[in-house]
């Protein structure tokens, strides 16, 4: 990330992390705070002791800042990334079901693709003006639907909206080691195929 980071504020090469007091705005989900930027905050301590972080999270005009230069990186699912701009592949992410193991749907300790359409879905929708969610245009490709019974603004907002409830939830599976035991909910394979999410 570094390398990439480099290479977008100093085409000409001579940025050095070691050396550099600069500030780098971030634009992210807060999904991608909570999985990849604790990892290089903590690599940046050592690597790039001078840089200054500020992470900001995703809304309406987040693309226009970062058209106009005030957001050094939006970190972003691939189709929404700016044509414009420079663009990387920062991670691609399986997309797994998240739901309450007391539940009779998800009692087998697996989801049936009949449940999984059926069940209230909890889905997430970053920002005003973002088109539909990569699970709801993946299903769409394949002519299926699913029923959303609560939307909320973050991801981190999700699984407490499938506690102790018969919702269930698609996520990426970077969250279920840091988040999965403090809301006692359990993970699931998707019953459908999907892609990897790449952002």
């Amino acid at each position: 990330m570094l390398d990439g980071a480099g290479a977008i504020v100093d085409p000409a090469g001579t940025f050095d992390p070691a050396r550099s007091p600069r500030t780098f705005r971030i634009a992210a989900s807060d999904d991608i705070a909570v999985v990849v930027f604790p990892r290089l905050v903590q690599r940046l301590k050592h690597i790039a002791p001078g840089i200054r972080i500020v992470l900001e999270l995703i809304e309406k005009r987040t693309r226009s800042r970062l058209d106009e230069g005030r957001i050094g990186l939006f970190v972003t699912p691939q189709e929404f990334a700016s044509p414009r701009l420079p663009v990387a592949l920062l991670l691609a992410e399986r997309q797994v079901v998240a739901g309450c193991a007391d539940k009779p749907a998800l009692a087998e300790r697996r989801i049936r693709k009949t449940d999984f359409l059926a069940l209230d879905h909890v889905a997430v929708l970053l920002g005003t003006n973002v088109p539909a969610a990569f699970a709801d245009r993946q299903l769409e490709e394949i002519g299926k639907v699913r029923q959303i019974g609560v939307t909320v603004p973050s991801f981190a907002t999700v699984l407490w909206m499938v506690v102790g409830t018969r919702r269930i939830a698609l996520m990426h599976d970077g969250w279920p080691a840091r988040c999965g035991r403090a809301c006692r909910s359990c993970w699931y394979p998707c019953p459908l195929s999907f892609p990897k999410w790449p952002r």
